[in-house]
């Protein structure tokens, strides 16, 4: 998990190199529903999350709303100057939880689909009896 947070920071962080976030490309922007490229971010990580740790979906879930609650903490706090990198609207940070659900529960059924395809494999891990 600290990997993942890691790679959330480094993306973050192009906002300082590049001048702009490069993943701050908005799909959908309504007052209830908040689509962007960071969407798909949340999904993949999330996605890798979700099949390394199957059964572990309700600590990840609080994890992502510790997150959301930190992002949010820390744009208040002016000294830290990531208020115009993570500053965002509150419906934005209920879909990153959407987003993150999501890309759980796909990671939770690919490595599903994955083990079973190998059950049924010739040579493939036995049946469990």
């Amino acid at each position: 998990l600290g990997l993942c947070g890691g790679v959330v920071v480094l993306l973050h962080s192009t906002n300082y190199y590049l001048g702009r976030d490069p993943l701050n490309i908005v799909f959908i922007s309504t007052p209830l529903v908040s689509v962007d490229a960071w969407s798909a971010v949340h999904v993949g990580l999330f996605a890798g999350v979700g099949a390394l740790f199957p059964d572990a979906f309700w600590p990840v879930f609080l994890l992502g709303v510790l997150f959301e609650l930190l992002e949010a903490w820390l744009c208040r706090q002016a000294y830290l100057g990531v208020r115009e990198v993570w500053d965002e609207r509150l419906t934005n940070s209920v879909w990153d939880l959407f987003f993150n659900a999501l890309g759980y529960r796909l990671g939770e059924r690919l490595l599903l689909r994955h083990v079973m395809a190998r059950r049924r494999a010739p040579g493939g891990a036995p049946e469990a009896k």
